[in-house]
This record gives C-alpha cells, structure tokens and sequence, in this order.
C-alpha cells in the first residue's frame, strides 16, 4: 500500500478527470472504497468547490442500487486536495464498454438508463 490518509490506504489510482482523481484504497475498518479526490487547484475555485458539495449533499440523500454510496465525510490533506471516501465499484465505465465493444443496441440502452 501506498499512502496512509486519515486512516486510509491508498492502493492505487484508477481514474483521473480535469478537477482531480480518483483511488482505490483500505478504509479504516478494512474495507475496500474509492477515495474521490478533488485537487487543491480546484478546491481553491469556489465555483468548483460549491459544486462538490452540491454532489456531497445530493448524494447523501439518494439511496439505490445503482448509485454509488459516500462512506464518510469529505476530509483535505495538508496540500488542500479534498476527499470523498465513497463505495468502490469494480468493473468498466460505460464509455470503456462502447469503445471495446462498440455502441450499445437501443434496447439495451434504454434498459441501462432507465434503471
């Protein structure tokens, strides 16, 4: 393992966008999450950081299947990253699945989006 933060053990790294990244790693009782990291240069955006928390919020209040759970609170390192301790979910994104395999077939899209 890698880094220890605030009692969680980043494995590795598994996707990265234009306002951070996004970690596999141990939660404090041993279970596996992802921690969404928004990077400091985007924390310090107050635009970027009110929509972060929007997210939080939203999310805090859905509970379904097939979206993914916050486990925690947010937290910041000593740099000002901010991060989102959440469940991890293994597997390919859907955009990964269409450029393998090229584009879904209606229906099955149609399955996809409506659940």
């Amino acid at each position: 393992m890698k880094d220890m933060m605030n009692g969680y053990n980043i494995i590795r790294e598994v996707g990265k966008g234009g306002m951070g990244s996004v970690f596999e790693a141990v939660g404090p009782d041993g279970s596996r999450v992802a921690l969404k990291m928004m990077s400091a240069k985007a924390a310090s955006n107050p635009e970027y950081r009110e929509l972060f928390e929007i997210e939080v919020k939203s999310l805090k209040k859905l509970n379904h299947p097939f979206i993914v759970r916050i486990l925690g609170e947010p937290f910041s390192d000593t740099s000002g990253n901010i991060y989102l301790p959440m469940e991890f979910i293994d597997g390919k994104t859907i955009a990964q699945t269409v450029q393998e395999k090229g584009p879904f077939e209606e229906s099955r899209a149609l399955e996809i989006f409506a659940q």
